[in-house]
């Protein structure tokens, strides 16, 4: 079974139908799984953005976020996503995925992992890659272990 990696939204120029493909975000966050391009993450992981479109920018804070009857709809699509695919392990990009979705992953007990957003911007993230590296592998290992 793969795990499911859910990021925020797609960027302003990447094609949102395939999440991760291209990019400074795309290419740190498959340095953190030691991974040179999306095929090869996708060996290991489906890859789904919360937010099926660019919502725009919120200018320096990064994008805007979907607030009230959206964000339910996000959710729900978000909730669908995991429940459709039978997902145990959910490895969950950025704050606002993972105020999206902690409660339910607790409630239904699946194994997840938050991560910062790999953007350049997101202060947070930067100079940490060898350590989200080493909790990816941490976190695969768990998985492998129950298997």
């Amino acid at each position: 079974m793969k795990i499911l990696v859910i990021g925020q939204a797609p960027s302003r120029k990447s094609d949102p139908c395939k999440p991760w493909s291209h990019g400074a975000s795309a290419k740190r966050l498959w340095k953190w799984f030691g991974v040179e391009s999306r095929d090869q993450l996708l060996e290991v992981a489906d890859l789904f953005n919360a937010v099926p479109y660019w919502p725009g920018s919120a200018g320096a804070k990064g994008d805007k976020i979907p607030r009230g009857e959206e964000l339910s709809m996000v959710r729900d699509r978000v909730i669908r996503k995991i429940r459709r695919g039978g997902y145990k392990h959910v490895i969950v990009v950025g704050k606002f995925v993972d105020d999206l979705v902690r409660d339910y992953l607790r409630r239904k007990n699946i194994t997840a992992l938050t991560i910062p957003h790999p953007s350049g911007a997101n202060i947070s993230a930067n100079g940490i890659d060898e350590e989200m590296i080493m909790k990816l592998v941490k976190f695969m290992m768990i998985i492998g272990e129950e298997k």
